[in-house]
């Protein structure tokens, strides 16, 4: 995999490549290069091929001393076309002085204080329609994280909308901000810590929906 300099780098971006960072969330949280896909330590890149389909090639941000391993994930999920990965890190763009994107993360008691308060906020909820159907908050909608490429989905997302992104796991919500924020929703949240985090509030009302679980 070829190194690229940071400067060389925007001009793939340019170009219209696709941007994949394999950090961990607590270094992508900090920062990444606008329109990265997370794709982090704990998720299976192959499950995700859609997301990256037809949109080679790809570019990559990951740690320097990782960038062999993070080949051959790329390549064993069946990726070929790989432009290079920034070379020395993210840090080498910081260091460009090249804009850099953020996305908001709230603990799971700032969701429960937001709730009553906020008429357009929206929880998103990106577990699977059957973990889903098992206990979920009330009024949450269900759009899987497999699904985030489905555009009549995304199409009903309105630009008003407060989205508060709940999952399994970080790794998830950011992935699935990640991938939003490439569609230009702006307004977004990831809840830390889990649906475990969630269902732990006092005064949480959770709903279940039997007919899905028979």
């Amino acid at each position: 995999m070829q190194a690229l300099t940071a400067n060389v780098f925007a001009e793939y971006i340019a170009q219209g490549c696709t941007i994949v960072d394999l950090r961990d969330v607590k270094d992508f949280k900090q920062g990444f290069i606008k329109d990265s896909i997370l794709v982090a330590s704990g998720i299976k890149f192959k499950d995700y091929y859609e997301f990256f389909k037809g949109k080679e090639p790809l570019l990559v941000v990951c740690y320097p001393e990782e960038k062999d391993s993070s080949l051959k994930l790329i390549q064993d999920a069946g990726f070929k076309n790989i432009a290079g990965f920034l070379e020395h890190g993210f840090a080498s763009w910081l260091d460009a002085q090249n804009p850099i994107d953020v996305i908001i993360d709230v603990e799971a008691d700032e969701l429960m204080m937001d709730l009553p308060y906020d008429d357009n906020l929206v929880i998103m909820d990106i577990r699977s329609p059957l973990t889903f159907a098992s206990g979920h908050l009330k009024e949450s909608v269900n759009l899987p994280l497999a699904d985030m490429t489905d555009v009549v989905r995304l199409s009903a997302i309105d630009d008003h909308d407060n989205i508060y992104i709940v999952g399994n796991n970080d790794e998830e919500v950011f992935l699935a901000a990640s991938l939003l924020r490439r569609h230009e929703f702006h307004n977004l949240r990831v809840v830390i810590g889990g649906w475990q985090a969630l269902e732990q509030q006092p005064n949480v009302v959770i709903e279940k929906e039997p007919g899905m679980l028979n």
